[in-house]
């Protein structure tokens, strides 16, 4: 009897000797899923699986961008390997802290630090459990995953020595792979000659158990360790200058330089220390003087409008409401920030390594609708120097505003400039960067109990940086206290709305993605409703929201008219 369904794997990948592929070929052999198809010289890893009946002919398709995406689908076709909450959060810490050091060819010892932390983390977490793997007794998908780019990532720094547990754990991760899966059998790797070689026993023999540091002798390193860089982004090379906070910098086959220089367009480019935001990189790698500047950036989407790249100088600000009129564009238009994905797919960049050169990357060949349009700051043209981000934060290049307007043109690229309203130093401004509207009568304040003292009037010479509460104290101060200083929200200038910053937003995406992969098989689609509740309705539970009363913010207007409910 033959099958009632069919199924298909597609995936892209940088290359056959990149650790992408090692790692998502080697979780698809271990739950069985020998028959992906895979296209190598593509920058953005993504997974795709193809479902169709044979009856109806009707067909499903699930995709996943990057590795973990990947190994997270490939998971959910076996019930006994799905991955658990706990590991998926150790999946996303080695794709956070390991991955970003590995596939950049990071060798500075800062990075050595954060891989020493890492690992003792590992420590920790297997002597708190006192089990021998990650999340229990038994191997997992996690433990494999994790124990591939922790390994990796100690051969390319030279680094051997680890805890004991930690070791141990290795060790046993190590021949579990090299016992089920043998390295050779692993396809794709032959054509580069590496199924000569054992890279699990290589892995094993590498990593010593005593104290985490870094090894002396580069000679420890298995020989091809290198390979398992994507061949789109090579080691750069990054040593101190003298005198200087740059660095001398090399990256050969960086895109953005290549381009830079076929076009014969003058430019320098310097190594920093790596930033996500144009706050830190301001603070971090200074300018010479008001000469030089570095870029800030945002790429907005709109439904009707299309996507815009918004390249401003850092002392400048968007108002997104406003935007759309500035813009001259027809119709309402309603910009928000686009998600990481659509960055990744529009522009083939990471969030922190955005700048008007990734427009390098942008197809241009597309309708209105899809097509990434670039709008300059004038203020950013009006320096002598621009510093922006060639698809990689950990380093600039410096270009004057002619010669970056000269490569956009060569690109085909027409940028709308525009003059932006700048940031006054102290001053209040709303988040969208308009006019200061008129203060509104401060409400009266609610006063404190008498049996609290006032903690957070700070004396002299002291700061505000720690906790100011005691959780058993005074729980909703020390519980904003906590929410505030780890920089997950911050207030907003409106009451009851708050921003979510990187970290709880990324929380709020990984429960979206493990939840979605538990519901959409049994064919749940996701679905928004408005915020908006009528009076009437929210009477009806007026029991229930009773304490809440004095939050409520009460929409009673449209446009000129007065709301009926």
């Amino acid at each position: 009897m033959s099958s009632i369904s069919t199924t298909q794997w597609f995936c892209t990948i940088p290359s056959y000797t990149s650790v992408d592929y090692l790692l998502i070929q080697s979780v698809a052999l271990l739950v069985n899923v020998t028959d992906i198809s895979y296209e190598t010289g593509n920058p953005v890893v993504q997974l795709t699986q193809t479902m169709t009946s044979t009856f109806t002919e009707a067909t499903s398709t699930q995709s996943a961008r990057g590795w973990m995406g990947a190994v997270r689908l490939l998971a959910s076709t076996n019930p006994l390997l799905t991955l658990s909450p706990q590991q998926e959060s150790w999946l996303e810490a080695a794709n956070l802290t390991l991955m970003p050091i590995l596939t950049q060819g990071k060798t500075e010892p800062v990075f050595e630090g954060a891989v020493l932390d890492f690992v003792e983390r590992l420590e920790k977490q297997l002597n708190s459990s006192d089990a021998a793997f990650l999340t229990g007794p038994h191997v997992t998908l996690a433990d494999v995953a994790v124990a591939q780019v922790t390994v990796a990532t100690l051969a390319s720094l030279n680094m051997s020595q680890v805890p004991p547990k930690a070791f141990a754990w290795l060790q046993s991760c190590l021949a579990k792979l090299d016992q089920v899966l043998p390295f050779s059998s692993i396809p794709g790797w032959r054509m580069f000659g590496l199924h000569r070689r054992n890279i699990w026993k290589d892995w094993k023999d590498h990593v010593q158990a005593g104290p985490a540091t870094t090894a002396p002798a580069p000679a420890a390193v298995p020989a091809g360790a290198a390979t398992l860089a994507p061949a789109t982004t090579p080691a750069p090379v990054v040593t101190p200058a003298a005198s200087t906070d740059e660095a001398a910098f090399e990256d050969k086959d960086n895109v953005i330089l290549q381009k830079l220089t076929e076009a014969k367009i003058p430019f320098d480019v310097y190594g920093h220390t790596l930033c996500m935001t144009a706050e830190e990189l301001v603070t971090k790698v200074p300018v010479p003087d008001a000469t030089h500047a570095h870029t800030k950036n945002l790429f907005l989407r709109d439904k009707k409008q299309g996507h815009y790249l918004i390249t401003l100088h850092p002392d400048s600000q968007v108002n997104t409401k406003d935007l759309g009129k500035q813009l001259g564009l027809t119709g309402k238009s309603n910009f928000r920030m686009a998600d990481a994905s659509i960055l990744d797919a529009k522009l083939h960049v990471k969030p922190g390594c955005v700048g008007p050169l990734c427009m390098a990357m942008a197809d241009l060949s597309l309708d209105d609708k899809e097509r990434v349009n670039l709008v300059l700051d004038q203020a950013l043209l009006n320096v002598d120097t621009i510093h922006t981000h060639p698809l990689r934060n950990d380093a600039s290049v410096k270009i004057t505003p002619t010669n970056l307007q000269t490569f956009l043109k060569q690109l085909g690229v027409e940028p709308v400039i525009l003059e932006f309203g700048k940031t006054t130093p102290g001053e209040a401004k709303p988040a969208g960067g308009g006019e200061k509207k008129p203060a509104k009568k401060p409400q009266q304040q609610q006063q404190p109990k008498k049996n609290q003292d006032d903690k957070k009037s700070n004396k002299k010479g002291e700061t505000l940086l720690a906790l100011q509460w005691k959780k058993k104290e005074n729980f909703p101060s020390w519980y904003s206290d906590v929410i505030v200083l780890s920089e997950m929200i911050s207030y907003y200038d409106i009451s009851g709305c708050y921003i979510l910053r990187p970290w709880s937003y990324k929380m709020w995406e990984l429960i979206q993605d493990w939840f979605n992969a538990q519901i959409q098989p049994l064919g749940v689609e996701n679905a928004y409703f408005p915020m908006f509740v009528s009076k009437d309705r929210l009477e009806k539970e007026k029991d229930h929201v009773e304490g809440f009363a004095p939050e409520v913010a009460w929409v009673t207007k449209s446009g000129d008219g007065d709301l009926a409910k």
